[in-house]
């Protein structure tokens, strides 16, 4: 069992900025930094290739969701076949659905999949069909060490 040792200082939220569409709903709030360090590749599965989809926005929201799950299960990728499997594709074709008009040939923005993750989730397919998987909340960082705070206090980064 991992026992996580936080420091006591608090730090302020340096990830914001700018988004395509919207800053309003850009809202985090800081936790202090972990001082055990976690390699968060043991909990992942291979990113899907998304072949012509252009649905990169939303594999990398598969993978954010899905370390955090099988970091809590215990499920690591010694066995991947245990591993959490979250259906990115039908979480594009809601993104694309939903910001543009269903046209799912230009890709997307990541705010657009941080805010139907928080609004709607996405969808497991192994091992529990059908369970959704939400996030509470998102944020923009704009610079590497703004990414390395997030990593370090928050977990995995899209």
């Amino acid at each position: 069992m991992i026992k996580w040792l936080f420091k006591k200082k608090k730090y302020p939220l340096n990830c914001k900025g700018i988004s395509p569409k919207d800053v309003r709903d850009f809202v985090g709030v800081r936790k202090p930094a972990i001082t055990q360090e976690v390699d968060w590749r043991k909990w992942e599965r291979i990113i899907e290739n998304q072949g012509s989809t252009n649905s990169c926005v939303a594999q990398g929201d598969e993978a954010m969701i899905a370390v955090p799950i099988n970091f809590l299960r215990g499920t690591d990728n010694s066995d991947g076949s245990k591993m959490t499997d979250l259906d990115a594709f039908d979480h594009y074709k809601d993104i694309c659905d939903t910001f543009y008009g269903g046209n799912q040939s230009k890709g997307s923005h990541p705010r657009d999949g941080m805010k139907r993750l928080k609004d709607r989730g996405i969808v497991e397919i192994h091992p529990n069909k059908g369970q959704i998987h939400k996030t509470k909340r998102y944020w923009k960082c704009e610079t590497l060490e703004g990414i390395q705070n997030a990593l370090l206090t928050t977990g995995p980064a899209v």
